[in-house]
């Protein structure tokens, strides 16, 4: 069982506001730690934070995230090293991501779609998959952290800016909007 999860027929799960802390997952690589899959869903203007106020690793090597439903907004938090937050089983679709320093996103071969904001001061690390920025309005690319793509996609009518430079390991697609690249 996970950490924290919300599945099953006629299941509900309502967070408007506010912030909903994980501090720990599930031990064991095999197993999701959050795990949403709920029938009906309201997650209007939330933030789900991971590792708000955790000072050590628990002793898990992974926070496997699976959810069937996007996310408003997703924080990997923490100020020392601590297990990788990783993309597990399914696609995930987020509004705004915050990676902090010394944390790390593992897209797992599985596609991120960002709907908003990307703050990284950690890694983000997608070696196989696509990364896809969906915003039909202004979307930011910002952070001093580590960026690394396979591919890259643009959809949404909207415009991306990138103040950061991008490590792209194969495609680059602009489906529609414009992606602003800057001086990087």
């Amino acid at each position: 069982r996970a950490a924290f999860e919300v599945l099953n027929s006629g299941s509900e799960f309502t967070l408007t506001g506010g912030t909903f802390d994980i501090e720990r997952g599930v031990t064991g690589d095999a197993n999701e730690s959050l795990e949403l899959d709920p029938t009906t869903y309201d997650l209007t203007g939330s933030t789900i934070t991971l590792f708000q106020s955790l000072g050590s690793n628990y002793g898990a090597n992974f926070f496997n995230i699976k959810s069937s439903i996007p996310l408003n907004d997703l924080s990997i938090q923490g100020s020392v090293d601590l297990p990788d937050a990783r993309i597990y089983v399914q696609p995930l679709t987020v509004n705004n991501l915050t990676i902090n320093t010394n944390q790390v996103l593992d897209a797992n071969n599985l596609d991120l779609t960002e709907n908003g904001d990307f703050a990284n001061t950690g890694t983000y690390t997608n070696t196989a998959s696509n990364t896809i920025f969906g915003g039909s309005g202004a979307q930011e690319i910002s952070g001093a952290g580590t960026y690394t793509i396979y591919d890259l996609t643009k959809n949404g009518a909207g415009t991306t800016n990138s103040t950061v430079d991008l490590v792209l390991g194969n495609d680059l697609r602009i489906n529609s909007g414009t992606f602003n690249i800057g001086a990087n």
